[in-house]
C-alpha cells in the first residue's frame, strides 16, 4: 500500500515538472472570451481629478419606473429614477426610531386629575373621629354632607345617534365597486393591506376606502406617516406625490463629503424615457 501510494505521489511530481518546463505549451491552449478582454484604461479608473473621486464614491445608476393609470393600470410612460432614491438599502433602526419620534410627538401629554387639595372648599375634619357620637365625616367635599360631591354624577357625554339613509345607494355602489377593483388588482386584504396616497384628497376613493377599512387606506400626502407605510403591504401613490416626497427629503441624500471645495448635489428626479 505504501509503495502503490509513493508511486502516485511520483506521477504527480513528473507532471508538474513537465508543466512548470513547457509553459508556452500551456499558453497555447488558455483562450478567453471577449467578455473578459478589457484595455488596461476601463479596468483602472483614473481618479487624478476631484470630480473624477466624487464619481467614484457616488456611482450613477438608475432604476426604471413604469407610470400606470389606476384603476386600469395601464402603463403610460417609462421614467428612469436614481437609486439613491429608491433602490436604497433597508434601515430597520432608522424605521424604529422613526415610528417612535413621531408617535412621542403625536401624544398630547394633558393628561390630569385633580388631587385633594384641588378640590374647592376646606379640607379641615369636620368633626373628631370619636367622641361625639354621630357618624364620622370627613371633609366639607364628602358625598354625605348638603353640598357636597355626587357619587356617579353625570359628565359630558354624546348622546347622538345614527339614522340610517334612505339615498345610501351611493355609498353600497363605491364600497362594491372598489372591493371588486382591489380584488382584481390583487390589492385587498388576502394580498396585504393597500395605503393610496394622493396630493389632494379624492372624493371617490377616500369614500370607498372609509367603507372598507379592513382592505386599505387612503391618505394624502400631509397625513402620511411612516407607520402608515409600514402597516400596509402595498403603497399606490402619485407620480406628483412621490416627486414631492423625495424633494422634501433630498437633503438627506446629498453626500456630506466634499472634495476640493466642489459642490454636492443631489440625485436626479426621474426623468421620462418612454
Amino acid at each position: 500500500m505504501a509503495a502503490r501510494s509513493t508511486g502516485c505521489l511520483s506521477e504527480a511530481l513528473a507532471t508538474l515538472r513537465i508543466s512548470a518546463t513547457k509553459p508556452a505549451m500551456a499558453s497555447k491552449t488558455f483562450t478567453r472570451s471577449m467578455a473578459t478582454e478589457s484595455p488596461a484604461s476601463d479596468i483602472t479608473r483614473s481618479a487624478s481629478t476631484p470630480q473624477n473621486i466624487i464619481q467614484s464614491w457616488n456611482p450613477i445608476a438608475t432604476v426604471p419606473v413604469t407610470i400606470h393609470n389606476f384603476p386600469e393600470l395601464e402603463p403610460t410612460s417609462l421614467e428612469q429614477w436614481s437609486v439613491n432614491h429608491l433602490f436604497l438599502p433597508l434601515r430597520r433602526d432608522l424605521l424604529y426610531s422613526a415610528v417612535v419620534f413621531e408617535g412621542d410627538n403625536t401624544r398630547q401629554g394633558t393628561a390630569s386629575s385633580k388631587t385633594r387639595y384641588d378640590v374647592h372648599g376646606s379640607h379641615r375634619k369636620i368633626r373628631p373621629q370619636k367622641g361625639s357620637g354621630r357618624a364620622r365625616l370627613g371633609t366639607r367635599q364628602s358625598p354625605s354632607i348638603k353640598g357636597g360631591g355626587k357619587t356617579f354624577g353625570p359628565h359630558p357625554r354624546d348622546f347622538g345617534t345614527r339614522l340610517n339613509r334612505k339615498d345610501g345607494l351611493r355609498e353600497a355602489y363605491l364600497e362594491k365597486y372598489m372591493r371588486g377593483v382591489l380584488a382584481a388588482l390583487r390589492l385587498g386584504r388576502q394580498d396585504g393591506r393597500t395605503l393610496f396616497v394622493t396630493g389632494t384628497r379624492r372624493d371617490w376613493l377616500y369614500g370607498a376606502m372609509e367603507s372598507l377599512p379592513h382592505e386599505g387606506r387612503a391618505l394624502d400626502l400631509p397625513d402620511v406617516d411612516v407607520k402608515d407605510l409600514l402597516e400596509t403591504g402595498k403603497v399606490v401613490m402619485e407620480r406628483s406625490v412621490l416627486k414631492e416626497m423625495i424633494e422634501q427629503h433630498q437633503s438627506d441624500l446629498v453626500t456630506r463629503i466634499a472634495v476640493g471645495g466642489l459642490p454636492t448635489k443631489g440625485p436626479q428626479i426621474g426623468e421620462r424615457v418612454l
